[in-house]
């Protein structure tokens, strides 16, 4: 049986495309070979690994534990060519962090790995909450100006998302919007609102809505088309950062 180094066949993988797929480096997988924790065997001179043991590793690794939310948004504002307010090591640190994971999270082939690598990064930018409002009511909340729409409420998604409302809220505003609009605690397709309450004071609103931000949110849904469409963004981002 032959593999090709930058390719799979009969569902076994080389090191490089399990790093690509879990967006981590050659040199991680080869230690987890190493140390038994994901099974390989070898073909010819080189080590190929099963497809499902991959999907098994990244799946029990779990998202790991974020970036704060300070860090997470320094991040997006690299990201979106701001940093005021960061020291030059601050500034510096994000920088580095945002390159390495737009080198590696638009190429990572299972969409779940790649939400569960988005997740790590961003998932501490705020608290995700879901919530059912009546659907006559989600044109007043698109207009709410304690609501700042992001996610599949802006056309940067592109995808249709007029039976949803999502966006960002501030922790001081959360209860009282749910009492103004008689929102809900939803779970799954019930839900129709989708909340992201910022914690503390710092300055962000003006960094809802931008390429990184979305992404991330986007990377939150469970269907393959939103996180699809977030690796697009991010394959966007990835070039003109490059640039």
């Amino acid at each position: 049986m032959q593999v090709d180094v930058e390719g799979s066949m009969m569902g076994l993988i080389s090191v490089p495309d399990a790093a690509r797929q879990l967006g981590v480096s050659r040199m991680r997988i080869q230690q987890r070979i190493a140390d038994g924790s994901l099974p390989a065997q070898r073909v010819g001179r080189q080590w190929v690994i099963d497809e499902a043991d991959l999907r098994a590793v990244a799946h029990s690794a779990g998202p790991g534990r974020p970036l704060s939310p300070a860090s997470a948004w320094a991040l997006v504002a690299v990201a979106a060519g701001s940093g005021e307010g960061l020291s030059p090591s601050g500034k510096s640190r994000a920088s580095a962090r945002l390159g390495a994971f737009l080198e590696q999270a638009p190429q990572v082939a299972d969409l779940d790995a790649f939400a569960a690598r988005t997740k790590r990064l961003l998932g501490g930018r705020a608290e995700r909450r879901l919530y059912r409002a009546s659907p006559l009511d989600l044109p007043g909340l698109r207009d709410e100006p304690r609501l700042r729409l992001s996610g599949l409420s802006v056309p940067e998604a592109r995808i249709a998302g007029d039976s949803v409302v999502e966006g960002y809220i501030h922790a001081r505003d959360r209860e009282a919007l749910i009492r103004d609009h008689l929102l809900s605690p939803a779970k799954g397709a019930r839900a129709n609102v989708i909340m992201h309450v910022i914690n503390g004071d710092g300055d962000v609103d003006h960094l809802v809505g931008s390429d990184l931000v979305v992404a991330a949110d986007l990377a939150e849904h469970e269907s393959p088309r939103e996180r699809a469409r977030a690796q697009e963004l991010l394959a966007d981002l990835a070039e003109r950062h490059a640039s």
